[in-house]
């Protein structure tokens, strides 16, 4: 009898976490360390110092006129120059055009090194959105991870990376740095990506909200380390951090040869020798044996082995422990099928908004940590340890709660903190810009926390060979909101508080649209897209009495509670 493989009873055959899974995990995370790196660094690498323009008198007189200067006065962006002109006071203004005069080394950061301040200034902000803009494509790259496997995918990002980064370290000019940032988002995306739906497929459905959390803690570790090292080099030149940085990355070449294939994603693409070949691995590795994983699946079999399993394409005949070429009948799933779908596109346009709001919310936060009055180290140190100990608050509630209510949680705090912080803008004290500090590493842990039960929600909201595909394409759409963060400072110029309610609003309005998507703790990933429809007329019919069928056109217009 042949019968739909359950992943997760392989996984309780060959064990759901033993020496192999932890060589996996462990390799992985350690190469994945950079993974916030060089998309927040610019915090230490391209801030702007403090700095006024650069003049001497000879700058501003010839030897006929040298008597009628009274004064100059060099400001931040400007130079006033006061003459007596036949008995009249006149002063003359002009911008920053004998150079600049900084407060710190002219190399401590690259907006020194080429001056990119004052009418530059837009420049240095324009490096930071061409990561992110870097981070839109490599969100769209990662679907080949759906073609090609998670493994070569991921690798192939995570050794660019460590090639660009290293570069950077060493650029001449402007251009080629500006360029280079860009491609430093395009690898880090993929690499980020691809990782984290190999982690999920690495586990059993019971592990996957541990991976979530992972991934949380990663990010905030890769935070922390990041601040830790900034603050040890912040003597150095900004060329010493980013080539002290990039070294972290080097891990990514032992992946090539001790990093495997997922096992879900060799399954269902038809993968048959080396499938075999990994299940083998793992026998081995985690001291099973092959009994053990026919005994695992023996359900509804009268404690029988059953002698073949179907995944989709695959026929796995375990009772000969070998692997066949024999095939069933599956429907290739396109990843046009993301928006052509009813169902999945339903799933990309909320999970595309909700990407959105953390993106512009999370990176406008960490951009605007500077104009904190505790200062740039310690204020970016107290976001990451709020990141950390959302961290833990996420390993309770995630545990305890679904998947949905998670995310709106941690959105509705964020929401507060900041609505909050519109308020303690009207009012002076240093006691009174501490709670703001608080108040905004309040936001930062919470929206950090939103995204990384985001990371782990969003792919688990598409079949496997539309997994990457939906991960990507949501990243991506969140990465072209991100792209306007770094200008929020511009916001602040305008009006203090309308970054605050900006993100405050954002965040609050996904709290409420993501009732409109199922519910996915306990659930196995879906292998194929009827597995979905399938969650669907399960929910729509525990909601309705009389109803044993439920058509498509009917169930995908009725919110899931």
């Amino acid at each position: 009898m042949l019968r739909p493989v359950d992943i997760d009873d392989v996984w309780n055959g060959l064990g759901r976490f033993g020496v192999y899974q932890f060589q996996q995990i462990t390799l992985t995370i350690l190469a994945t360390l950079p993974m916030a790196f060089h998309i927040v660094s610019v915090v230490f690498i391209g801030f702007t110092p403090e700095h006024t323009c650069s003049v001497e008198l000879s700058d501003v007189t010839d030897n006929n006129r040298i008597n009628d200067v009274i004064n100059v006065t060099a400001d931040t962006c400007n130079i006033l120059v006061q003459r007596n002109v036949n008995g009249n006071l006149v002063t003359e203004e002009t911008g920053c055009l004998y150079g600049v005069n900084y407060t710190l080394s002219k190399t401590s950061t690259f907006v020194s090194e080429w001056d990119l301040v004052c009418e530059r200034d837009t420049i240095g902000r324009l490096s930071q959105s061409l990561v992110l803009g870097g981070m839109f494509l490599g969100a769209l790259a990662a679907p080949l991870a759906d073609k090609f496997g998670r493994k070569p995918v991921h690798v192939a990002f995570n050794i660019g990376l460590l090639a660009v980064t290293f570069t950077m370290a060493f650029v001449k000019n402007i251009t080629t740095f500006l360029v280079l940032r860009f491609f430093v988002g395009t690898f880090q995306q993929g690499m980020l990506i691809t990782v984290v739906t190999f982690w999920l497929e690495l586990f059993h459905t019971d592990s996957r909200e541990d991976v979530g959390i992972v991934n949380g803690f990663m990010w905030a570790s890769s935070v922390n380390v990041l601040t830790l090292v900034a603050f040890l080099l912040r003597d150095y030149d900004w060329r010493i951090l980013q080539l002290a940085l990039s070294v972290f990355s080097v891990l990514s070449l032992v992946e090539i040869f001790m990093m495997d294939e997922s096992l879900r994603w060799l399954i269902a693409n038809n993968k048959m020798k080396k499938c075999h070949a990994l299940i083998e691995k793992v026998w081995t590795l985690n001291k099973r044996n092959k009994q053990i994983l026919s005994e695992a699946d023996q359900k509804e079999t009268d404690m029988k082995p059953l002698s073949t399993e179907a995944v989709g394409k695959v026929i796995l005949p375990l009772r000969s422990n070998s692997l066949t070429d024999q095939t069933t009948v599956m429907v290739e799933e396109h990843w046009s099928q993301l928006v052509t779908d009813k169902i999945l596109r339903r799933h990309s346009l909320i999970t595309w908004g909700l990407w959105v709001a953390n993106n512009l919310t999370y990176y406008g936060i960490v951009m605007m940590t500077p104009s904190f009055a505790v200062g740039r180290y310690l204020g970016f140190f107290l976001g990451s340890i709020s990141e950390m100990v959302g961290n833990f608050i996420l390993l309770f509630l995630i545990k305890r709660f679904t998947r949905k209510t998670t995310i709106s949680i941690f959105q509705f705090v964020g929401s507060v903190a900041l609505l909050l912080t519109i308020i303690t803008i009207h009012f002076d004290g240093d006691v009174v810009r501490i709670v703001e500090v608080v108040l905004f590493a309040v936001a930062r842990g919470s929206i950090s926390n939103s995204f990384n039960a985001i990371y782990l929600y969003t792919p688990e909201l598409f079949p496997t060979n539309l997994r990457s595909a939906g991960l990507g394409v949501a990243s991506a759409a969140g990465r072209l909101s991100g792209i306007i963060a770094p200008f929020c400072v511009y916001m602040m110029e305008v009006a203090l508080w309308l970054p605050s309610l900006l993100f405050a609003s954002l965040c609050l309005i996904f709290c409420f649209l993501i009732r409109y998507l199922p519910e996915t703790k306990g659930r196995e990933l879906p292998q194929k897209l009827e597995e979905i429809w399938e969650w669907y007329n399960h929910d729509n019919n525990r909601n309705t009495i009389d109803t044993n069928t439920v058509d498509h056109e009917v169930f995908i217009t009725t919110p899931c509670q």
